[in-house]
């Protein structure tokens, strides 16, 4: 404080928040728990400084698992950034292995550098590895970039060869670097779709169950074959269940010589979400 022989730590201060820039509350028993010793260690006659934080949180919400770091992105336009973001539903180790399940990852990152601005995750299981690997990258101040290069232990009961960090970190690199263009669900108008050719690269058991309307279904394994259907004069909206097809789809478009996005986090986070497309 003011008085050099008060200290002021914990939930009742603001500390700096190194990605809002500015000094922010943040009650949180971990940075308020550093906060503490750092008081003590200062008391001591010791060189000592807080480095500020990244809003670290993880909760349990029935039988999932919420994990959350840095900024969301309504914080991140609130604030004027310049901010891009993608989604994935890796799992959250080997699928071949027993009892693998799927999770979700939001990253957002700054559009002309690439460092890493905030995520979300939620999952049943692992959540917590990955949210912190992400909060310790980004307290580094690393870029998306730095996420293909993590170097993560992986066993089939664990991980996978790729972890789900490394996928977020992949496809993300792939917007910036422009192998990949991308279209969220939110920018997608109902009422515009007869403007556009939205294609469902998924199989027509998977279409069955649901899927945008006006979209037609052509399977990705078929999609080189069907292509003479599409009007080449006309943007094509290409998406899968989760984004991997969709991919794969985007580029056989996109050599094509057709005008595609790829619909981020696929069909999966358009039902999760509650978007009515």
């Amino acid at each position: 404080t003011s008085d050099p022989d008060i200290y002021s730590v914990g939930d009742m201060v603001e500390t700096q928040h190194t990605i809002l820039g500015q000094p922010a509350m943040l009650a949180l028993a971990g940075p308020a728990n550093r906060q503490g010793r750092l008081a003590a260690d200062h008391i001591c006659d010791k060189e000592v400084q807080y480095r500020g934080n990244v809003g670290t949180v993880i909760c349990q919400v029935f039988d999932l698992s919420v994990g959350f770091v840095g900024l969301s992105i309504e914080a991140l336009r609130r604030l004027g950034h310049n901010t891009l973001w993608v989604t994935v539903h890796p799992p959250d180790h080997a699928g071949y292995y027993r009892g693998s399940q799927a999770m979700t990852i939001k990253l957002a990152f700054q559009k002309e550098t690439g460092r890493i601005l905030g995520a979300q995750i939620v999952g049943k299981a692992c959540v917590d590895k990955r949210i912190d690997v992400v909060a310790t990258a980004m307290q580094f101040g690393r870029t998306v970039f730095d996420l293909e290069h993590l170097e993560l232990a992986y066993a089939p009961p664990y991980g996978s060869a790729k972890d789900p960090v490394n996928m977020a970190g992949f496809v993300a690199s792939n917007v910036l670097r422009g192998d990949s263009e991308i279209i969220h669900a939110e920018q997608l108008n109902p009422e515009k779709f007869g403007e556009l050719q939205i294609v469902d690269v998924r199989s027509p058991g998977e279409f069955a169950r649901g899927h945008l309307s006006q979209a037609i279904n052509i399977p990705v394994d078929s999609l080189r074959h069907q292509l003479p259907v599409l009007d080449k004069s006309l943007p094509v909206v290409v998406y899968c269940q989760v984004g991997y097809r969709g991919y794969l789809a985007y580029r056989i478009h996109k050599q094509a010589g057709f005008d595609v996005t790829n619909l981020d986090g696929g069909f999966k986070m358009v039902a999760e979400a509650g978007f009515k497309l």
